[in-house]
């Protein structure tokens, strides 16, 4: 029988701060059983050791003081250091293998949060339950699985085989950030728009088709395309602006995709139906950037909401083959979308029962 070794997971943001307290055993087969969960917003704390100090006063002299800490943070981290945080200025770089002998814990890993995604589908995950197919092909268990999504950015990732273990080994990456290349008068259009909507020279891949995306292409394509908008709609988007980003972002975002998969407004379906070409061919860049036939997984909420137009009209696949005449080996990689919200969570967790693992066998 396996034992229950108490582990640490969370992320941490430059706005919040999610800890929580789980009991793993080695067993994949075996759910983690879950202690107690905290939120915070990070400003208020001095330092990242301070956060910890917080949520681990609680468990000292205790049989649920955790032996392992895994965490995905919203800054770029290098050999385990966490790099400091532009929306927190005050923290100072925090080495995991430093921090976990102050803390007497035996290790603590810094990853990239999108990187924890990595890990999530290395789980166990059921077609209907936990993803969809885009385009459904054999998974090479062997090939190289590319992470990519839009929520509020755009993130990208991918795992390669480690050839000395049954496990891949998961590497972060700012694709997000290359250059976005238009690839039709519309889009060349739509780069120009942007650069000015934005303020900047260079147009990321990220701007075009991520979340943040949607209000402007909307904006771009009233006066490129002269199509009338829905008016109580319209009355609120016409003059919003990134810069201005207030609460009801998200709920005007959403509003927007309902109107355009219910087709009650023909200027948020054709916003909804360009931002999924544009994510379908910076998808086909990716895929020919590392060949992934293990795996294409498309990730994040929006694209979960976006299912109808990029699984059954064809629009994403189309512009994601459209490279020519690589697009045959293009075909032949698997698709899917991740529909549960918690995979990067299922990532931590899974980094720590290997943690577990390795452990047992000291």
């Amino acid at each position: 029988m396996s034992h229950k070794i108490p582990c640490l997971i969370g992320d941490i943001g430059g706005t919040n701060a999610r800890f929580t307290l789980i009991l793993v055993t080695s067993n994949p087969e075996e759910n983690p059983e879950e202690i107690e969960t905290k939120y915070w917003e990070t400003f208020q704390f001095p330092s990242v050791k301070s956060v910890f100090d917080n949520f681990l006063e609680k468990y000292q002299n205790t049989d649920k003081y955790p032996q392992f800490g895994v965490f995905g943070v919203a800054s770029p981290v290098k050999n385990n250091t966490l790099l400091q945080f532009v929306n927190i200025p005050h923290w100072i770089p925090t080495n995991g293998d430093e921090l976990a002998k102050e803390l007497k814990m035996k290790k603590i890993v810094f990853m990239n949060d999108y990187a924890a995604n990595g890990y999530g589908i290395q789980t166990k995950l059921i077609e209907g339950k936990d993803y969809l197919w885009v385009n459904k092909q054999e998974i090479d268990p062997n090939g190289t699985k590319l992470t990519f999504g839009a929520g509020t950015g755009l993130g990208f990732g991918y795992c390669v085989k480690d050839p000395h273990s049954p496990h891949y080994i998961v590497c972060d990456s700012q694709g997000g950030r290359q250059d976005y290349v238009s690839k039709n008068d519309l889009q060349y259009a739509l780069m120009a728009y942007l650069a000015k909507y934005y303020g900047v020279d260079h147009v990321s891949v990220e701007r075009a088709s991520c979340g943040q995306s949607l209000i402007p292409i909307y904006q771009f394509l009233k006066d490129y395309e002269k199509i009338e908008p829905e008016p109580t709609l319209y009355a609120k988007l016409k003059d919003f602006h990134e810069t201005s980003m207030s609460d009801n972002y998200s709920a005007l975002n959403k509003e927007l995709v309902q109107k355009g998969l219910k087709e009650e407004c023909p200027l948020c379906k054709r916003t909804l139906e360009l931002f999924v070409e544009i994510y379908g061919g910076v998808c086909g860049n990716f895929s020919t950037l590392m060949m992934p036939y293990g795996g294409i997984y498309i990730l994040g909420g929006l694209s979960v909401a976006l299912e109808p137009i990029i699984v059954k009209k064809g629009i994403f696949m189309k512009a994601y083959g459209d490279k020519g005449r690589i697009k045959p080996f293009l075909d032949q990689m698997p698709i899917m979308i991740i529909t549960v919200h918690d995979i990067a969570i299922r990532g931590l967790r899974e980094y720590c029962r290997r943690l577990v693992e390795e452990d047992e066998k000291k």
